[in-house]
C-alpha cells in the first residue's frame, strides 16, 4: 500500500530490504567458479538481478508459503540456487554442449523461470 502525498507517491510501508548484489555475486563465484565471472555489474544486470531478489522475498511457493521472508534467508535462497546449478552439465559446460551460463544469464527473468522449473536437471539416459 502506498500513500500519495501531493502527488508523489510514499515508499510502501512493507519494503523488501536492498539488493546486496556483491554478497550474491560472492556466492555465485564460490559455488560456480568454472563459469565466466562479472567483472561490469551495472545498468540491466544490476536492474534484473534486484528484480530476482525481490521475487524472491515476495513469491509463494505452491503451499502459499514464501520463498524467504528476510535478508538471510533470500540469500540462502541464492546458495542454494547456485548449487543447484553447480549440479547441472548442461549450465555448468560439463556436458560440452553448451557454455553461455552466466549470472547475467542466470537472474534474467526467463531464463531464471527455466531453471526453477527444473529445465536443466541432469538427465539420465534410458536404456535401450
Amino acid at each position: 500500500m502506498s500513500v500519495d502525498i501531493g502527488g508523489a507517491q510514499a515508499a510502501p510501508e512493507h519494503r523488501s530490504p536492498d539488493c546486496p548484489h556483491q554478497e550474491i555475486i560472492g556466492l555465485y563465484a564460490r559455488h560456480l567458479p568454472m563459469l565466466p565471472q562479472p567483472r561490469i555489474w551495472n545498468g540491466q544486470r544490476a536492474a534484473s538481478l534486484k528484480a530476482r531478489w525481490r521475487w524472491v522475498l515476495t513469491a509463494k511457493r505452491p503451499n502459499g508459503e514464501r520463498y524467504a521472508t528476510d535478508s538471510t534467508s533470500a540469500l540462502a535462497f541464492f546458495d542454494r540456487l547456485f548449487c543447484y546449478v553447480a549440479k547441472s552439465d548442461f549450465l555448468t559446460g560439463r556436458n560440452g554442449e553448451w557454455l553461455g551460463c552466466d549470472l547475467p544469464w542466470l537472474v534474467k527473468d526467463e531464463n531464471f523461470a527455466k531453471v526453477l522449473e527444473g529445465k536443466y536437471v541432469n538427465r539420465q539416459e534410458v536404456a535401450a
